[in-house]
């Protein structure tokens, strides 16, 4: 493989730290990158940073680390919009946008069900974010239902 800086064909594959600086954190992510044995050029796929950024998200939801900044932070490592986000949740996009600014104290319990969804995208789900769209259109049930085998 060429490197795309230079034309040198000395590119290889490695392992690098990757870091994210975070609200007087640090939090440090292993990546995949080429890097070119000329040049230093590293190439990573936005697929390992969103890894790494899933990864310290996922760590501030585990520790309960319940902030205004912590509540943004995994809203853009999921990738969502601050509309899409309110939809899950079932607020006005500005509510999104109020938390995310401190103008009107965060909801522990959205916070805590976005925390949820970083989990569940690690894991390769979209469980919580399913059971939430369910809530928006629930289905009927039967008059019996069979549980089990």
């Amino acid at each position: 493989m060429k490197c795309a800086a230079c034309g040198s064909g000395t590119v290889e594959r490695r392992s690098e730290d990757h870091v994210i600086r975070f609200d007087g954190h640090r939090f440090t992510g292993r990546i995949t990158a080429d890097v070119c044995r000329a040049c230093g050029e590293s190439l990573v796929t936005l697929g390992e940073l969103a890894r790494v950024e899933l990864e310290a998200a996922r760590t501030l939801g585990d520790v309960g680390f319940v902030s205004s900044k912590s509540f943004r932070f995994m809203r853009h490592a999921l990738g969502l919009t601050a509309r899409e986000l309110a939809l899950d949740l079932g607020v006005a996009p500005e509510t999104i946008s109020r938390w995310e600014n401190e103008e009107r104290p965060l909801d522990r319990l959205a916070w805590v069900t976005l925390a949820a969804m970083v989990r569940d995208r690690l894991e390769g789900s979209e469980r919580t974010r399913d059971q939430l769209a369910a809530t928006r259109a629930p289905t009927r049930l039967a008059k019996v239902i069979r549980l089990g085998p």
